[in-house]
């Protein structure tokens, strides 16, 4: 349902791999190239070269924190600080889903723990903590409709 509501074709979706690959197969469904972008040699999302497959046609980036299946986290600051690099009209997808995994002992702060500011006030970004698989879908109803929006 995500791709469905902020991909249209032709536009793409860049990611981690390995990661949680549902929205990669709806991805496809609507005709969105899929951009896999592998981990470091430490498992963690490489967000540089995350940045280096993002470009005019990205409908969304989407990662994974703590991610599935490595368990590896993300820490907030290397988030934020690639945030502030993407250009401002790309759509980011925070996906924390598995946050209650994670040792309190870690200190580890999410971004999603950050709503006031939807991570930076000029960025179309937003993260959920939902399950993808749960059969209650309202939390959708607040990402936007791109498809409007762009076509």
């Amino acid at each position: 349902m995500l791709a469905e509501a902020c991909l249209t074709p032709g536009q793409n979706l860049v990611m981690a791999s390995p990661t949680f690959q549902s929205i990669a197969h709806a991805a496809k469904l609507v005709a969105a190239d899929v951009r896999n972008v592998p981990l470091t040699h430490e498992y963690a999302h490489d967000l540089p070269a995350m940045l280096t497959h993002t470009d005019a046609k990205t409908g969304v980036v989407y990662i994974c924190n703590p991610n599935k299946p490595t368990g590896t986290l993300t820490p907030k600051s290397a988030l934020e600080a690639f945030l502030r690099k993407l250009p401002s009209e790309t759509f980011v997808v925070m996906d924390e889903a598995y946050h209650d995994y994670v040792f309190a002992e870690w200190s580890v702060q999410f971004l999603v723990d950050s709503r006031r500011d939807r991570f930076r006030a000029d960025r179309d970004a937003h993260g959920f903590r939902k399950s993808m698989d749960s059969p209650d879908f309202a939390w959708l109803r607040g990402f936007p409709r791109r498809k409007q929006r762009n076509g």
